[in-house]
C-alpha cells in the first residue's frame, strides 16, 4: 500500500471513470446514447477501479458517453462484491455515497490521489501500445 494511502483503514477500491472520443454514428438513437455533454462529443466511458497497491482491479464495459457515475456503479455489480465495512474512495464528481451507505460501505471524496492516479494513467498509456 502507498504510504499516503495509511491513513484510510480498510481502503479497497479507489473510483474513476475515464471517456475516449469515439466517431459519430449515423444513427440518432446512438449519438443521443453517446454524446457526452462533459465532452461536448461522443464517447465511450470506463468505470476504473485501482486498489492502494496501484493494480487495476476493475475495468467495467464500455459505457455511452451518456451514462451517469450511478448508473455506471449499479451495472458494473462492484457494489455486490465488497464487503460492508469497506472504504471505497471516489472522485468528488462521483455521487455515489448513499448507495455505499446503503450497503454498509465507507466513502471517502478526495482530489489527491487521483492527481496521482492521472500522472499514473498518463504515464501507462504513453507506454501501451493498445490493440
Amino acid at each position: 500500500m502507498l504510504s499516503c494511502f495509511q491513513t484510510f483503514p480498510n481502503l479497497r477500491v479507489i473510483l474513476d471513470c475515464t471517456e475516449i472520443f469515439v466517431k459519430k454514428s449515423r444513427s440518432l438513437v446512438h449519438q443521443n446514447l453517446s454524446f457526452s455533454h462533459y465532452k461536448h462529443h461522443t464517447t465511450v466511458k470506463f468505470l476504473i477501479g485501482i486498489t492502494p497497491s496501484c493494480v487495476i482491479s476493475l475495468v467495467s464495459e464500455g459505457f455511452g458517453g451518456r451514462v451517469s457515475y450511478r448508473q455506471m456503479i449499479e451495472k458494473s455489480l462492484l457494489l455486490n462484491i465488497l464487503e460492508e465495512g469497506y472504504r471505497v474512495m471516489e472522485d468528488k464528481g462521483f455521487t455515489i455515497a448513499y448507495m455505499l451507505e446503503k450497503k454498509g460501505l465507507y466513502f471517502k471524496y478526495s482530489s489527491f490521489p487521483f492527481i496521482f492516479y492521472s500522472v499514473f494513467f498518463s504515464r501507462c498509456a504513453k507506454n501501451s501500445k493498445f490493440a
